[in-house]
């Protein structure tokens, strides 16, 4: 069990400024099109260690392939998850087993879909993230962009400018298509079933790098929590809604 705890501002260190990853399900397609997250992210600057898994390859872009969770060494800061709903709370779980700090679930179909599969898989989910405690941010999500570490665990190539603006979303669209608004360290929630804007906001807070903050929300639980949260800042760092 992964019985690990950090407060607020503090977890998100793990999913914006890993020093290692691990991509679980990651395409062995690479080139134009392929919308290859390993290769994205090398394009993007990341200097950290990569740990490609999938038990079809030996190899992909030059990197060791593994063939499964099981594999890999613990203590891995940060896993990405790009496979088959249906597999995802299992490799959670084992995830957390190898002691992997924290986890983006890029795969959708859970809490969100129309159909009584997705909300059962979510419930799943949701079960083994409190029995483990390992912090998940997503599912349905393009999880992080970090221009100023070169971090980017996005399938799309995103530009690497160094704004000192977060984007703090809950729709993944917006990593691309908001022109309007360059920022330079992004956050998408997804599905919020764990991570929140509580965490984010809390996270962009200490940020020396981020003057101002950009919120994209379409709903949220935790009101009690972010009102008196999102004041505070704002008598520091400007909240864009």
């Amino acid at each position: 069990m992964n019985s690990i705890c950090y407060n607020n501002s503090e977890i998100l260190k793990y999913f914006l400024e890993p020093q290692s990853v691990a991509l679980i399900g990651i395409s062995r397609k690479t080139g134009r099109g392929s919308f290859n997250i390993m290769e994205n992210l090398i394009e993007y600057g990341f200097q950290g260690k990569i740990y490609p898994v999938n038990p079809k390859a030996k190899e992909i872009l030059g990197q060791r392939v593994y063939s499964d969770v099981a594999s890999l060494p613990e203590g891995i800061d940060l896993a990405i998850i790009s496979t088959p709903r249906d597999s995802v709370p299992e490799l959670v779980k084992k995830c957390a087993g190898r002691k992997i700090k924290g986890i983006i679930i890029i795969t959708q179909g859970f809490r969100e879909a129309d159909d009584p599969m997705g909300k059962e898989l979510q419930q799943e989910l949701d079960r083994i993230t409190n029995e483990t405690r390992i912090r998940v941010l997503g599912p349905n999500s393009l999880g992080v962009i970090n221009a100023f570490s070169g971090f980017s665990s996005a399938f799309i190539p995103i530009p690497r400018i160094q704004y000192p603006v977060a984007l703090i979303s809950q729709s993944g669209g917006f990593f691309e298509g908001f022109a309007n608004c360059p920022f330079g360290k992004g956050v998408d929630l997804g599905n919020a079933s764990d991570l929140s804007f509580i965490e984010a906001l809390s996270y962009f807070e200490k940020d020396p790098d981020i003057r101002v903050i950009v919120i994209y929300m379409e709903a949220i639980s935790q009101v009690s929590e972010f009102i008196p949260l999102a004041r505070r800042i704002t008598r520091s760092k400007p909240i864009l809604f």
